[in-house]
């Protein structure tokens, strides 16, 4: 099974003490956080670092160096290439087919990068078997190639850049 690369988990948002609270994600439909100390659908580099962050997170805490997250706080784990980015405004790239992308670890984009060729190709084969309008009747033209594609709502334009 091929896995995510971006993962973003929940602190305790409870006071600094010697104790750390749980570190994961937040229980369907409440507000708990449940303690994820592996994420099965992670790559293995963000659980590597995963693990790292619980344990210095926890090692300030008994240092008494822990400081309070504000409520609703995440921490970012983006791999990228191998390595794990936590700062949500570091430039991060990936690649699609022959398309490289740079964007901020923190910006959205496509999280299951082993899809994204297949799903660039799926968008392609179905814009080629789109029919068109052209000519205004009610009839769609098959014999017509579509000219536009709108890329809405991904962020980088991956399907309209993975088409042209």
């Amino acid at each position: 099974m091929k896995k995510r690369d971006k993962t973003i988990i929940h602190p305790s948002d409870s006071p600094p003490s010697l104790e750390i609270g749980p570190i994961g994600f937040k229980q369907k439909a409440s507000r708990q956080l449940i303690d994820v100390p592996h994420c099965h659908i992670a790559t293995p580099a963000i659980n590597r670092a995963l693990t790292h962050i619980r344990n210095e997170k926890r090692t300030e805490a008994r240092e008494g160096k822990l400081k309070k997250y504000k409520k609703g706080a995440t921490l970012l784990l983006r791999d990228a290439n191998g390595i794990v980015e936590t700062n949500h405004t570091q430039y991060v790239t990936t690649s699609v087919k022959d398309l490289t992308f740079r964007f901020q670890a923190g910006n959205f984009f496509q999280n299951n990068p082993y899809m994204l060729p297949k799903m660039v190709d799926l968008v392609v084969e179905a814009a080629k078997r789109m029919p068109t309008n052209k000519g205004g009747g009610d009839e769609a033209n098959y014999n017509n190639k579509m000219t536009h594609l709108i890329d809405c709502y991904c962020g980088s334009g991956l399907f309209a850049l993975g088409c042209s």
